[in-house]
């Protein structure tokens, strides 16, 4: 079975994601309006034009070597904005709400059908709800906003971002356990064993403070110290590169110009940027890879489901049998038994077996421009 790109031996994890802004694909992103980024996944390609500019003759062009930049310094703000859809309003706590405010002015942002009322009986009485608001509405109130409260819900969605390049604080809600389609019902049938440690993964792991702050917001103490830290604090805007349009150009003019979309080979990302690494027991290659500073990347795997790979980065194996689970290649740390996958469709980075020690298949990754290894430029 070949992806519908494979016949130019590319592996389009976007088309395999319920989620397209993550590093577990080559997400695009475009401008949007007031230098937003509104995002769109560079999925495949049909044709490629018989002449393409390189990136270094972009990147020259003073039209686009022009990085986000904005006049919008950091002001004295105090409004706090919320947001969230229909289906998170019955299960808001109002906690966070709560208790930021007597510091930040609260202004939640809703989505509701005006048929269905009891969707917002547990938003607290004191906050002023906007309802669905036109774009340009909305980046006026995140320009006068330094708060941007993350509601649990919606996952990943592009509203953090947006809040971060207008100059706002994120607060993002911690996941403890971490949401995924074994406890949540919102990934339930979906294809992806991904779990999420909180609304907004990306901008945990990849931006973080002082523009992102990770919080349990069940746990009230962590919650004040957050907010008591913030208040005090001052942020210019930030867009990380790859979100911008000329982000999103070095990523195409890169794979168009570094990639053998004619030839036999499967090497890209370049084989030189794989770095192996041993998981502990029973954790993913996504978090064992992070641990290292480093980001799994899966088109390596085939090149680890080898047993004198595995041996010679440290995996002794008492025996080897092929299997079709999420966390194969491994070894059974009980029995000391290897196992190779037997299933293409199945390498995974975020599968995992409590029993089972993975070998990894890590890369590097250049700062704001995650989807890049050092090596592919």
């Amino acid at each position: 079975m070949r992806a519908i790109s494979g016949l130019w031996t590319v592996l389009a994890l976007s088309q395999n994601s319920t989620f397209s802004r993550t590093p577990n694909n080559a997400a695009g992103s475009r401008p949007g309006a007031d230098g937003i980024s509104t995002l769109a996944s560079f999925s495949r390609c049909s044709r490629i034009p018989p002449t393409i500019p390189s990136w270094d003759s972009l990147s020259s062009n003073t039209s686009t070597n022009r990085r986000f930049k904005t006049s919008r310094k950091s002001r004295n703000k105090t409004r706090r904005l919320s947001t969230g859809k229909t289906t998170t309003c019955g299960r808001i706590r109002a906690t966070s709400l709560t208790l930021s405010r007597n510091t930040f002015r609260s202004t939640p942002r809703l989505q509701k059908n005006n048929d269905d009322q009891k969707q917002l009986e547990n938003v607290p009485s004191f906050v002023m709800n906007h309802g669905v608001l036109p774009s340009e509405q909305l980046y006026d109130i995140l320009k006068r906003t330094k708060l941007f409260v993350g509601l649990g819900f919606p996952y990943e969605g592009p509203a953090p971002l947006e809040a971060i390049a207008m100059g706002g604080i994120f607060l993002n809600p911690k996941f403890s356990p971490p949401k995924s389609r074994k406890n949540t019902k919102f990934f339930e049938g979906k294809p992806t064993f991904r779990e999420l440690t909180s609304q907004h993964p990306y901008v945990e792991v990849f931006v973080g403070k002082p523009h992102v702050y990770t919080v349990d917001i069940d746990d009230r103490d962590s919650l004040e110290a957050a907010l008591t830290e913030i208040k005090d604090l001052k942020v210019d805007p930030y867009m990380p590169y790859e979100f911008t349009a000329e982000g999103m150009l070095q990523r195409v003019s890169t794979y168009i110009q570094k990639h053998d979309f004619c030839g036999n080979s499967n090497a890209w990302p370049p084989e030189s940027a794989l770095q192996v690494r041993l998981s502990d027991k029973g954790q993913s290659c996504k978090q064992a890879c992070q641990d290292q500073g480093l980001i799994c990347e899966p088109t390596y795997f085939p090149l680890l489901n080898n047993e004198k790979i595995m041996e010679k980065n440290g995996l002794k194996c008492s025996s080897m049998d092929d299997m079709m689970e999420v966390y194969a290649p491994s070894r059974n740390d009980g029995t000391g038994a290897c196992s190779l996958q037997s299933e293409r469709l199945l390498f995974s980075c975020v599968g995992l077996d409590p029993d089972y020690q993975r070998i990894c298949p890590c890369r590097d990754f250049i700062h704001g421009q995650v989807a890049l290894c050092h090596d592919c430029l």
